[in-house]
């Protein structure tokens, strides 16, 4: 038996009467942050009539509604709201604005002990820059160095105060805003970073994506820097900037600039729409029926229409994958625009992507996106690298060559081990 995530699913939790009722949007996981800016009261009608989840259900996205104590939990930021600080407090104050007099936590507390950290201590920096990590040095005359470092936060401070040293022949960067939209893309010039300011004696550091062990990793920092008070905060590169006596402006982005970041982040470069998602990932079915294997899709597994007074919301371009966690049917079509992105360039794989070895539906939605997401010489290139790895001759016509792939990759779908509850889909046993 196999499980795999074809879809996108979103797993909500609803707490009534002190009763906790999760139920399943198969194909809604990429809409569900829009989703909840409709407010409670369209939400929860969406929400209750959607199907019941299945037990031990891998969700990506997760909401968990307390009607009772009017709290609402989101416990993981899915679609990119931790690539700066500033956009998960615009998201917070949009939150806020859609379900009001509702206490709305998205993310659990620091621990009170140490136990979650979990880090590399560095004996030395690697080579080379990166966007990890932004150091502010100020030095005991004043004198203030920024330098970017391809390693996490926590893992350069684990240097000790030998960090400076070793920081002293690295470039200085010029400051960049601390959100703004790269290429169409929602992007930051780092992942975290740190005040070292020997003045004060004293250490700041902040996370884009602040968890649990990255702030319980302050305590064990803090005795790696001797006489040095070491604090985490939650307020991204402007109070970096602050704290060397600089002006943040340099590099904030007001509440209007967030907002309209976080307006792209949600309704252009991350957005799915589930009705088209889902008939999207249905269309080859038909070719996985004909390779013999059955597969009936119930009622309750199939996309709804979103929550009623729910805005329209632009598709992303096509030609651009998601970024993060995105659908499986869109990760497929992504991994085979990477291959052949690499052959283009004559650097082709070293191995056989797990896409094109996976079970019979993989393999009907493999041959679909081969046909339809690449044009005919990116195909012809695809299919002359992918034959002798699944061991078949290669005609030098392409379209036979094309034809033999498809009755290759039907040959394996027959042959694939059964699998069942797909999300409620049920299959029969192949042959």
């Amino acid at each position: 038996m196999s499980r795999f995530d074809l879809t996108f699913p979103a797993e909500i939790t609803v707490v009534r009467g002190g009763e906790a009722t999760t139920r399943l949007a198969p194909w809604s996981g990429g809409s569900l942050l829009v989703d909840l800016l409709v407010g409670a009261r369209s939400f929860l009608d969406h929400v209750d009539a959607l199907p019941l989840a299945p037990p031990h259900l891998l969700a990506v996205a997760r909401a968990t509604i307390d009607v009772d104590a009017r709290r609402l939990r989101i416990p993981r930021d899915f679609v990119g709201l931790d690539r700066a600080p500033a956009l998960r407090r615009a998201y917070a104050r949009a939150l806020a604005s859609a379900w009001p007099g509702w206490d709305l936590v998205d993310r659990e507390p620091a621990p009170p002990t140490e136990a979650w950290v979990s880090m590399t201590l560095l004996r030395q920096l690697p080579e080379g820059g990166g966007s990890r990590a932004w150091i502010t040095h100020v030095a005991a005359d004043g004198a203030i160095r920024d330098v970017d470092l391809d390693v996490p936060v926590e893992e350069a401070l684990s240097l000790g105060p030998a960090l400076r040293e070793a920081i002293a022949e690295r470039p200085t960067i010029a400051l960049a805003r601390e959100a703004a939209i790269v290429d169409g893309v929602v992007a930051a010039p780092c992942r975290g970073g740190a005040l070292v300011d020997d003045r004060r004696r004293r250490i700041e550091v902040w996370w884009s994506a602040p968890t649990r062990g990255a702030w319980a990793s302050i305590g064990p920092l803090a005795r790696l820097w001797p006489g040095y008070a070491a604090i985490a905060h939650d307020h991204g590169l402007p109070a970096q900037i602050a704290g060397s006596g600089r002006d943040p402006a340099t590099v904030a982005v007001d509440d209007a600039e967030a907002d309209a970041l976080l307006a792209h982040l949600l309704q252009v470069e991350r957005w799915v729409d589930p009705v088209a998602l889902q008939a999207w990932a249905l269309a080859p079915l038909d070719r996985a029926r004909a390779a013999g294997v059955p597969i009936t899709i119930p009622a309750e597994a199939r996309a709804r229409p979103r929550p009623t007074d729910a805005p329209p919301v632009p598709s992303p371009p096509p030609d651009r994958p998601l970024a993060g966690d995105m659908p499986e049917a869109l990760r497929l079509a992504d991994a085979i625009r990477s291959v052949d992105v690499a052959l283009a360039d004559g650097d082709p794989p070293d191995r056989l992507p797990r896409i094109f070895i996976g079970p019979a539906l993989w393999l009907a939605l493999l041959d679909r996106a081969i046909e339809e997401q690449l044009d005919p010489s990116a195909r012809a290139r695809l299919l002359r690298w992918l034959a002798p790895r699944i061991k078949i001759d290669a005609p030098d016509d392409d379209d036979a060559l094309l034809g033999r792939v498809r009755a290759d990759l039907d040959r394996r779908a027959r042959a694939a081990p059964p699998f069942t509850r797909l999300f409620g889909w049920d299959t029969g046993p192949t042959s």
